[in-house]
């Protein structure tokens, strides 16, 4: 496997892991883990599907351009706007979690405030996000690969702690509860564009890199959840690792953590040059105020919602609906990009975003 496609992979799945991660378990949780490995296997395929769709359309259309940009393209006005909305949704509200995540873990592992930590985050991310992704990718890969080898040391370490019946219990009224979490954890399309950048003159392995890279994630969710409730059960935490933490030991407070920390900043990076991408390829606003618009303003929600703690709750939300938008629009794109194709994997996966959509709100 060259190092191209590597890089392209890790920036695909070093998107998509990130708080996401963290709260599945907690969500599993309440519906019981047969019903989350379920909904884990099928969003994962669904939102594979929806990567493949887009991965056509961004290599076979000329230009750079970020989602907002190709949903002009093929939708008009309108299409731009309704993903702007899914981006600023999803985008701003992944950076603030990840600002908050970030900061109390170097704080439970390192002592001292969050908000110290907060800002010299702020400072070193915006440095690199405007820096692009050539030095972005530099780090993408090794954090990526770490992030993974620390979820299967994590594993490892729980395999004496799991009891086999807390993974059979089964909740059908909550049946739904995962959902949005879990769709929340796949969430990375915005990557894509990024990934057609970096494998400029190799664009034929975008597909692999895109098959591979939404691949880890699956796998690595499907694991790191059986653990973490094998182990915790219904004593599951929102944020899987403090719970970790309560019941395994300090080592593992430390640990579960570090993990955090790498699993969102890799997110963290990629998102955020998504978001500068977008204000200056797709809105032609300048580098330096495009950087300031993507890092500033969720930096601003992170001050004010420092001492947020319904860590599950806003990343379903999140899910919920910058991913319903988002996948719907995807969907659309597709069908004007390719006019002949089958539309029935399209009919099916808008009719999904709108099911969960629907009982969220009922």
């Amino acid at each position: 496997m060259s190092l191209k496609l590597l890089q392209a992979t890790a920036t695909l799945f070093g998107t998509v892991i990130g708080a996401g991660v963290l709260g599945i378990p907690y969500v599993i949780s309440k519906s019981g883990y047969l019903i989350g490995l379920l909904q884990i296997i099928v969003l994962g395929f669904v939102v594979l599907l929806m990567y493949l769709y887009l991965e056509k359309i961004t290599r076979k259309t000329k230009g750079h351009h970020q989602l907002t940009g190709y949903a002009e393209i093929y939708l008009g006005k309108k299409g731009k706007f309704f993903m702007w909305i899914a981006m600023l949704i999803g985008v701003y509200g992944a950076i603030t979690a990840y600002y908050i995540g970030i900061s109390k873990s170097l704080s439970a592992i390192l002592g001292g405030s969050p908000l110290v930590y907060g800002i010299i985050i702020f400072i070193i991310t915006t440095i690199i996000i405007h820096k692009g992704i050539n030095l972005i990718k530099r780090y993408e890969l090794y954090l990526g690969i770490t992030t993974v080898a620390i979820v299967i040391l994590i594993s490892i370490l729980l395999i004496p702690y799991i009891n086999i019946t807390k993974l059979t219990t089964i909740n059908l009224s909550n049946f739904f509860a995962p959902y949005g979490v879990i769709l929340f954890a796949f969430l990375g399309a915005a990557a894509i564009p990024e990934m057609k950048e970096e494998l400029q003159r190799n664009k034929k392995m975008l597909r692999k890199a895109v098959i591979l890279g939404a691949t880890v994630p699956l796998l690595v969710y499907i694991l790191f959840s059986l653990t973490v409730i094998g182990t915790t059960g219904t004593e599951t935490t929102q944020v899987a690792t403090i719970g970790l933490g309560e019941k395994v030991g300090f080592h593992m407070v430390w640990l579960g953590n570090l993990f955090a920390i790498f699993a969102m900043t890799t997110s963290f990076l990629t998102l955020g040059l998504a978001l500068r991408q977008v204000f200056n390829f797709d809105y032609n606003i300048s580098k330096k105020f495009a950087t300031a618009l993507a890092c500033g303003i969720p930096f601003l929600l992170f001050f004010l919602l420092k001492n947020w703690t319904g860590f599950a709750n806003i990343i379903n939300v999140t899910g919920v609906f910058a991913g319903g938008i988002e996948g719907i629009l995807i969907v659309l794109m597709f069908w004007k990009f390719d006019k002949k194709t089958n539309k029935l994997p399209g009919v099916l996966l808008v009719l999904l975003f709108i099911t969960g959509a629907a009982f969220l709100l009922v």
